[in-house]
């Protein structure tokens, strides 16, 4: 799961930001919390306090169960599942890492195997030692073991209380008020279900790790700068996180605050259904193939998410055209990219034109085969689609991107550059279409967001500020906001977080795409995704 390295750009314009952070433009589940409510109807969600949480770099939220549950069908594999009926934004899960957080300096790809090392050098308390047996390791024992949160929360609770007894006695700290003991029943459970769980051994903790780690290669570009903290790449485990099983079309967003992860719903997910995120991250924009041959060299499992079954059903020219647009953004394919770096670095008008007039036939071509197999535009199933040729999507609007701010900077008195100026040629609605593209795979992204931050400030500069299709492009990045960071209903923490986003979130004519995209399948097991199995 590990995340490209972002580079800085600009704000948005000071008007968009204001308006982006108003409390005039509250989602519905925003509303129905203020009364009390759920979106749904019933209770009030669990929240955190978001203005500290984004504020204070001392405050770690607790361990939090939201809405969800582990179940364990007969002859399936356990997972995740909604305990009612969720809106997009609701809060999850916040999940404590076991034995810390490994980081280094931003960029760098932090692998499960450092963290092995990492670990070794920690004394693992029993409590942790129990929850990394309850984790899937590869076998088909640890697939079928029946888990609940709870088993993580009474092994906590152990710890804890071990931890105060000691510090009461002079060992570790100050006295005090110790924790709860677990009843008498619900230890001696414990200890029944540590004895089988079977012997954490070094071979052991290893798969597990290769299994459920999970890392980027930079933190929260909002979160981060909001507390304070610097920007760092990183990789742990966070057990109740890693029991979510995989789909190319997730439906839950993680994000890193502190050491804390916080997983929100992308989308509304109805009572029942099972909670899944994407063990391919950033990567998730390729072709079926690609996906089950990383997949399957990482983690052992053919997808079958209903993401692949489309793909997998569609008429061979569709397969065919997602295959070709994104080998033409593989490195030395010598298609309508080749020097698009070095064009956007230049602002080279004549070589972006260039690159714009060979990639249009492509692409009306690609078009033309989706309509022709019955998946018309705008419809979910063509977005669906087209995300596995998302690296060529990406590349031609930062194409576009470029060829704007060229023809800015040659109108310009003196033809110097002025930044861009109002976008140029930008259609906002190809960044619209992006976002949703994008939204496919790795909707908690922070390219997401950004790109999101992209269409607001495009549409602004073209329809002006109070036209229908900014406050279309306010609420769709209103959207991405409330997945990334939940409800924040202060102002000046919503506004700092806009301003950190769009100052370090990527922007299109800057992203790196020199064949990122293209998965090698021996490089799976670098992403070490959390989870054990694809999503049914």
């Amino acid at each position: 799961m590990l995340q490209r390295q972002c580079q800085p750009r600009a704000p948005l314009p000071a008007a968009a930001a204001r308006r982006a952070a108003g409390a005039g433009a509250r989602p519905v589940a925003a509303a129905a919390a203020a009364r009390g409510r759920s979106a749904a109807g019933g209770p009030a969600l669990q929240e955190l306090d978001l203005k500290r949480l984004y504020s204070d770099a001392t405050y770690l939220p607790e361990r939090l169960i939201g809405p969800v549950e582990v179940q364990t069908p007969p002859g399936k594999s356990r997972r995740v599942v909604t305990k009612r009926d969720v809106p997009i934004g609701t809060l999850l899960l916040v999940s404590e890492p076991l034995g810390g957080v490994l980081q280094a300096e931003p960029g760098r790809t932090l692998l499960p195997l450092d963290l092995l090392s990492h670990l070794q050098g920690q004394r693992l308390s029993e409590a942790d030692r129990f929850k990394l047996c309850l984790l899937y390791d590869g076998s088909a024992a640890s697939q079928q073991r029946q888990t609940s949160f709870r088993d993580f929360e009474a092994s906590t609770a152990t710890a804890k209380a071990a931890k105060a007894k000691t510090a009461a006695k002079g060992f570790g700290g100050a006295g005090g008020k110790a924790p709860q003991q677990p009843a008498a029943g619900q230890q001696q459970q414990l200890q029944q279900q540590q004895q089988g769980a079977g012997e954490l051994t070094v071979g052991r903790l290893e798969s597990i790790l290769n299994y459920n780690a999970w890392g980027a290669e930079v933190s929260d570009l909002g979160a981060a700068p909001c507390r304070g903290e610097e920007l760092r790449a990183f990789v742990g485990l966070w057990p109740e996180f890693a029991l979510l099983n995989h789909s190319c079309v997730p439906n839950a967003g993680a994000t890193l605050v502190g050491d804390r992860l916080v997983v929100r719903a992308a989308s509304a997910i109805p009572r029942g259904a099972q909670v899944t995120t994407s063990y391919l991250d950033s990567k998730g924009g390729v072709p079926l193939a690609d996906r089950r041959r990383a997949l399957d060299a990482a983690y052992g499992f053919t997808c079958r998410c209903a993401r692949c079954k489309l793909e997998e059903g569609a008429p061979e020219a569709v397969r065919a055209g997602i295959e070709r647009l994104h080998g033409l953004c593989l490195p030395d394919a010598g298609g309508p990219f080749e020097g698009l770096a070095a064009a956007t670095e230049s602002l080279d008008s004549a070589a972006l034109s260039r690159t714009l007039a060979a990639a249009a036939p492509e692409l009306e071509a690609f078009h033309a085969v989706l309509d022709a197999g019955g998946f018309p535009a705008g419809s979910l199933n063509r977005v669906a689609l087209s995300a596995g040729a998302a690296s060529f999507f990406l590349q031609l609007q930062r194409a576009k991107v470029a060829a704007a701010e060229a023809a800015a900077s040659a109108a310009a008195p003196g033809g110097g550059e002025d930044g861009g100026g109002g976008g140029g040629g930008v259609d906002p609605l190809e960044l619209f279409d992006l976002v949703e593209i994008m939204r496919v795979y790795q909707p908690g992204g922070a390219g997401v967001l950004a790109t999101a931050a992209d269409a607001l400030s495009y549409t602004a500069a073209k329809f002006g500020a109070g036209s229908s299709q900014a406050q279309a492009a306010l609420q769709l990045f209103l959207k991405m906001l409330l997945i990334k960071f939940g409800e924040v209903q202060d102002r000046a923490t919503l506004e700092r977080l806009v301003d950190a986003v769009t100052r370090s979130s990527p922007r299109l004519a800057s992203l790196g795409l020199d064949g990122g995209f293209a998965i090698a399948a021996e490089a799976g097991a670098a992403s070490g995704g959390a989870g054990q199995q694809a999503a049914a």
